[in-house]
């Protein structure tokens, strides 16, 4: 009878062990966007199948790590011929169906981690301009790679590092968070990343529903429930 006490113990001490190790997380993300919804590329520059502007710099993709409560741990972004000036943006818990997906909540630029507004609208973005003197720099102009300082509060603890790591033709972009700072995701909501570089050429964005996706998404849902209505 010990035995089996002993033995059942041990199953249920690692199913336990098994669920939380397991609930905790990884995504990783392609470079699927050539640019931002809503953003077209401007002036309308040929996008090559890297969908970046001239030859550098790329940006291979993403992987997302988090605990089992859904905390943000870190992000790393595969880099290949990176600017060393990178913005990162961040929506988390996402309510796709009430707020627009860059409704940012951080933003992270030059190893500086800011709070940003909840007022923030898309006027508040700075957007790519070519350098001063150079009025045909061929950069992705006019999609965003800032926002305006008046909308960012810093925030300390919620970054540990940034840091750029070359790993043979790829530099690893690696963000790494403060525990339990950031829950990126509930039961109820998603998150949307994004991240460009001063230049724009080529840009990052964790997936989100187009509009009209989501237009056809809520006339489904409209018309679910008026079956309903009609069989209740």
């Amino acid at each position: 009878m010990k035995n089996l006490m002993r033995a059942t113990v041990c199953l249920v001490g690692l199913i336990l062990i098994f669920t939380t190790a397991a609930s905790a997380g990884t995504d990783t993300y392609g470079d699927d966007y050539a640019n931002w919804p809503g953003y077209p590329v401007s002036p309308p520059f040929t996008v090559n199948p890297a969908d970046q502007i001239g030859s550098f710099p790329e940006i291979s993709g993403a992987t997302i790590t988090y605990d089992a409560a859904n905390m943000l741990q870190s992000i790393d972004f595969g880099l290949i011929n990176p600017r060393y000036t990178s913005t990162l943006f961040i929506n988390a818990q996402w309510d796709r169906a009430a707020e627009p997906y860059d409704q940012w909540d951080y933003f992270v630029q030059n190893g500086v981690f800011y709070s940003v507004s909840p007022s923030f609208t898309p006027s508040d973005y700075i957007l790519v301009t070519c350098p001063p003197g150079d009025p045909t720099c061929g950069w992705r102009l006019g999609h965003p790679n800032g926002i305006i300082a008046g909308a960012l509060t810093p925030q300390n603890g919620f970054l540990i590092s940034e840091q750029y790591l070359p790993a043979g033709n790829v530099t690893n972009l690696i963000y790494t968070f403060g525990p339990g700072q950031i829950q990126l995701f509930d039961a109820n909501t998603s998150y949307v990343i994004g991240l460009s570089q001063d230049c724009g050429n080529d840009v990052f964005l964790t997936p989100v529903p187009e509009p009209m996706t989501m237009l056809l998404l809520g006339m489904g849902l409209l018309g679910v429930a008026g079956i309903r209505r009609r069989l209740g």
